[in-house]
């Protein structure tokens, strides 16, 4: 190879690298609007990534062996090319597809459907760059060290630009098609200064034309993209932490996040459902002076709230914020908002708030870690003495002996004086009230008594050493997603 070729060479290892963790990534992002963003789901990325990442050392070794070389990898590189610009096309068919393996399966299936040749094919590339960089056996310590390293320095910037500029700025469609594309073109500007029969150029010029002008397919699945009710989405885009819908569902603008609902606005400026009304007999029996909110959505408690309170909001995606803003969803009111960790909010501060609101349920997916013990008490620790912590949790009550329910009350149970549990018929969820002080006693109608369930003992504390807050969550979500699924039709999940 000549010093421009070899250039080149390695230049074309650290982009493989690179492209392997991007579709890592962003693979995750077509999975969880469709099953959630639960370990089912970061394991089965992870297994396939792997398993036929080994797969593809694996035979690129054999055919190293046998064939090194350069243009037979700048044909796998485009292979892996032309099969990642398929993705987009056929993804929405594969996922309900995939559905029938259920909620634990159903994402290793997909993972395993979606991603097994282009990972493969990628795979394949390592080996067969070792053996044709490596000179003499002399060297080949130092020139498959060199390859490994650069094929994983191109891995730590795909995971930085994907996470920290991709994901939040682009369609995964687009981040999917341009991927793939970097890969087709590498190999063109291989082929191109390497051959001198241009004809040779012209199958995969034709293959690629090909799949570019294909449109996306999905063979006979417009019944499971549909549901009893008609919506309009008007605004779709990705965040740092999920899929993000803004959609008009009769009179209602919603806000929805991986398929799930968080918010709607009439435009009405009232309490109408039971979430709010339930907030507004709190603030009205406490007077707050001060309010802090664990997760803005769309703000609809700060109807709920009185309007002399000073109010406080925290919340961890700020497109959310944006997009709800610009499509007038946001109540108007004074508030002050902090774009962080609810946690590590709670850690840093110094205040006393007399209302603590919780609700920071993203998509359909439980943040187990702040409905811990230890969470509850840095919660505390930053309650007034005759404070109220409220949490809404959006799962409704089939039975007083649910594990998921009955774990997050003891836990409440053991760090606060008194807790109540409420039913909020309209919002099918439940809200728990709890007080670290015993002056004053917040009356709240609809208030549940499970004190008497034979299950509470048995049940199991929260704690951040041992969280099984995501565990027992994992049926509810199933009944969320099947919720959805059956109003507004699996197409609301879906990332294109």
């Amino acid at each position: 190879m000549s010093k421009l070729q070899a250039f080149f060479f390695y230049f074309t290892i650290f982009i493989v690298g690179a492209v392997i963790l991007v579709i890592e990534i962003a693979g995750t992002r077509i999975l969880t609007p469709f099953y959630g963003s639960t370990i089912f789901v970061w394991s089965s990325i992870i297994a396939v990534t792997l398993l036929f990442l080994s797969l593809g050392y694996f035979i690129g070794g054999i055919i190293a062996d046998k064939k090194p070389d350069p243009d037979l990898l700048y044909w796998i590189i485009f292979f892996a090319g032309a099969s990642i610009l398929l993705i987009p096309k056929y993804s929405n068919w594969l996922l309900i597809q995939t559905d029938k393996f259920g909620f634990k399966y159903g994402p290793l299936a997909a993972s395993f459907s979606l991603f097994f040749i282009p990972l493969s094919l990628l795979g394949m590339v390592s080996p067969l760059a070792i053996k044709i960089g490596t000179k003499d056996f002399s060297s080949i310590g130092v020139s498959s060290g060199s390859i490994y390293a650069l094929a994983t320095i191109g891995s730590l910037s795909g995971a930085l630009a994907t996470g920290f500029f991709l994901i939040p700025n682009f369609p995964i469609s687009r981040i999917i098609n341009v991927t793939g594309l970097v890969l087709v073109i590498i190999f063109f500007l291989w082929k191109i200064q390497s051959i001198v029969n241009k004809k040779k150029i012209m199958f995969p010029s034709l293959l690629i034309f090909i799949i570019l002008a294909t449109p996306p397919f999905c063979f006979n699945c417009q019944n499971e993209l549909r549901g009893k009710f008609y919506y309009e989405t008007f605004y779709h885009a990705q965040s740092f932490h999920g899929d993000i819908k803004i959609v008009q569902l009769g009179s209602l603008k919603c806000l929805f996040v991986d398929g799930i609902g968080q918010s709607c606005n009439s435009g009405t400026g009232k309490d109408e459902n039971d979430y709010l009304a339930k907030i507004s007999s709190i603030a009205r029996d406490l007077k707050p002076k001060k309010i802090l909110a664990l997760g803005m959505g769309s703000g609809s408690f700060l109807l709920s709230v009185p309007k002399d309170s000073k109010v406080d909001v925290v919340e961890i995606d700020q497109k959310v914020v944006e997009m709800s803003k610009r499509y007038d969803l946001i109540p108007q009111r004074d508030y002050k908002i902090y774009y962080d960790d609810a946690r590590h909010f709670i850690k840093d501060s110094n205040e006393d708030y007399d209302l603590i609101i919780m609700d920071l349920f993203i998509g359909g997916n439980i943040p187990s870690y702040m409905l811990s013990r230890e969470s509850f008490s840095e919660i505390r620790n930053v309650l007034s003495e005759n404070g109220v912590f409220y949490i809404h949790i959006p799962v409704s009550i089939k039975d007083k002996n649910d594990k998921f329910l009955l774990s997050v009350y003891k836990t409440l149970a053991d760090v606060f004086s008194r807790v109540k549990i409420i039913e909020l018929k309209s919002f099918n969820s439940i809200g728990f009230v709890a007080q670290s002080g015993l002056n004053k006693e917040i009356k709240i109608a609809g208030e549940l008594d499970w004190t008497g369930s034979p299950q509470l003992k048995e049940s199991n504390l929260i704690t951040d050493d041992f969280n099984l807050g995501e565990k027992y969550y994992l049926p509810r979500l199933l009944s969320l997603i099947s919720y959805y699924s059956d109003f507004l039709g699996r197409g609301i999940f879906l990332t294109n």
